[in-house]
């Protein structure tokens, strides 16, 4: 098990939980980030779909430093992140699945002092996250306001997002949900406690190409997200259209800025309607196991 460093009493236990599944590389990326966080009290847990590609051997190679790995066949990978709230001890928890990174080796260090710093009633802590689309096209996405962006999408990437352990315990990820199961339980937590505190600084790094799943299957992401937002939050079918058209545009405007014969244009265009830090593709939500 990593040592759980504790300087003072304040500083919570923070579970972080890695779901991989034949992603080798991926997953080793994420396990240089985990073990190089310093002056921190977390956990390691790795949740494995049962991989045949080398990825168990790895896993192995760095049992010493978790606190929970397995690897067995699983209902995907939102049934794999419950596996790891179930077995998680921390007062809060991060997804840091394969092939994503902490920003830098006292990321963990800094969500404790903003926990530490925050009202001993939030739900949340949103950090900032730098998005890498293509080689060519990268962006930070800063943290918008919980309430009420939520009613639109993830306030900010799924990776930068730390949740009270229990409070996760009683909106687990729903599998029968095919693409947006974390944004369907993010909004039931959401409704259960909407305080959260937030920073500004870069938490996460994460790699979201055209094969993430909301970029794949941009149809089935607006479908699930909108069931939640009229199951869960109560939207009006014209809120629930708006909010779609608002997040399609910006899969269009990523899927030509990956295009080499359009990528130019679209990226001036881009800078010219957007000129912040926040890109239009950061609406679009939606992340992959690995």
């Amino acid at each position: 098990m990593i040592e759980q460093f504790d300087s003072r009493a304040t500083k919570p236990l923070i579970s972080v939980i890695t779901v991989v599944y034949n992603n080798r590389d991926g997953f080793a990326g994420t396990a240089k980030s985990v073990c190089e966080q310093r002056d921190a009290s977390f956990e390691w847990l790795v949740i494995d779909g049962g991989s045949t590609d080398g990825t168990v051997d790895l896993i192995k190679a760095h049992a010493g430093q978790m606190a929970y790995w397995v690897s067995e066949r699983d209902k995907g990978i939102y049934d794999a992140m419950n596996k790891g709230l179930a077995q998680a001890k921390g007062e809060f928890c991060v997804f840091m699945n394969s092939g994503d990174r902490f920003a830098s080796e006292t990321t963990l260090q800094h969500i404790s002092e903003v926990i530490a710093q925050s009202p001993a009633d939030i739900g949340m802590v949103l950090g900032a996250a730098f998005f890498e689309l293509s080689e060519s096209y990268r962006y930070v996405q800063l943290p918008r306001p919980l309430n009420p962006y939520i009613l639109h999408s993830l306030p900010t990437s799924h990776q930068a997002m730390y949740f009270r352990t229990d409070l996760h315990r009683k909106a687990l990820l729903n599998p029968a949900i095919r693409i947006a199961a974390d944004y369907d339980s993010i909004c039931r937590m959401f409704k259960m406690n909407p305080r959260a505190a937030s920073t500004n600084e870069v938490v996460a790094l994460v790699w979201r190409g055209l094969e993430s799943n909301s970029m794949r299957y941009p149809l089935a992401n607006l479908r699930d997200m909108g069931s939640t937002q009229r199951r869960v939050l109560g939207m009006s079918y014209p809120k629930i259209l708006g909010s779609a058209l608002r997040r399609l545009l910006p899969v269009v405007a990523f899927r030509l800025m990956a295009n080499p014969l359009t990528s130019g244009v679209t990226g001036k265009l881009i800078s010219i309607l957007r000129p912040s830090r926040n890109s239009p593709v950061a609406e679009a939500e939606g992340g992959s196991r690995g």
